[in-house]
């Protein structure tokens, strides 16, 4: 996302929820000098639900509820970036233990974390990663393991709301069958998260233009490619953007008569949307 505001690059793949990152300076962001003032050349082309946070753990952890976790040693996610500060708020807001001092949460790469569960040097991770994952699947092909599920009552909790909140994320729900020797049965509810197409204020509106339509008349081959593409959808292509949709783009959504009252605000204003504090129930890890 850095190299697409600075426009080294046309298009790229982002999450919402690092905008506001790169707008204020912060986490990853904090070393690089010319973040908040690039921030303000993203431009968006569309949204989708990508996936969702998968709190996974093998069969005979002894976890098999969010109050289980209690002197377990937990993956919550690489030490930049902001999924360890999610994966461990969610911890947070289900049962009100802290890292460090209710549970260890470890801070590795991913490839390091899943070695890790695997190798049983660590109870439980925490992943996002889109529904049907290969990387979450495999842990069913040689044994059974266990994705804990928000309680329903949890769902209406102000912390939690608040975690649902912010732009990108929001409540998802999944067929616990979707996995090979997945132990929780019926339907799990998730924490989810979208990730937007973006590119650059200075990219070219006819090419920004041309990918669109192609890509919104090739759907069918892209919901084909992969279970978790099939949330990619024309209703719901600008429903967790917060980054000013590009002209490009905009104009290809007026020709399909998209609802795009919001987008057009958005593509109106020059600026992003103004900057928000830490959700809550968010630590900031730096």
């Amino acid at each position: 996302m850095l190299s697409g505001a600075r426009g080294e690059i046309e298009f790229f793949s982002s999450a919402p929820s690092l905008v506001g990152l790169m707008a204020n300076g912060a986490r990853m962001y904090e070393t690089v000098e010319d973040a908040p003032e690039v921030a303000g050349n993203l431009r968006s082309i569309l949204g989708f639900q990508a996936g969702a946070y998968h709190p996974v753990t093998l069969a005979g952890s002894g976890i098999e509820n969010w109050e289980d976790i209690a002197g377990k040693t937990v993956f919550t996610g690489p030490p930049a970036g902001s999924a360890s500060a999610t994966s461990e708020a969610l911890i947070r807001n289900l049962t009100g233990y802290e890292p460090g001092t209710d549970y260890e949460a470890v801070r590795l790469s991913w490839g390091e974390g899943y070695a890790a569960l695997s190798d049983g040097q660590i109870d439980m991770m925490v992943r996002p990663a889109e529904v049907g994952s290969a990387n979450i699947e495999r842990f069913g092909l040689s044994g059974e393991f266990r994705i804990l599920s928000i309680p329903d009552e949890a769902i209406a909790n102000e912390d939690m709301q608040a975690l649902f909140g912010p732009p990108g994320r929001g409540m998802m729900q999944f067929a616990g069958d979707t996995y090979q020797g997945q132990l929780t049965e019926g339907t799990i509810t998730s924490l989810g998260f979208f990730q937007f197409i973006g590119t650059h204020a200075g990219a070219d509106e006819e090419i920004v233009y041309k990918a669109t339509k192609a890509f919104w008349e090739g759907l069918d081959e892209v919901h084909a490619t992969a279970l978790f593409l099939q949330n990619v959808t024309l209703e719901t292509a600008f429903t967790a953007i917060n980054v000013p949709l590009h002209p490009g783009a905009l104009r290809c959504a007026t020709t399909k008569k998209l609802d795009t009252t919001f987008q057009t605000r958005c593509a109106l204003n020059a600026s992003l949307a103004p900057r928000q504090p830490l959700a809550r129930g968010f630590t900031d890890p730096s």
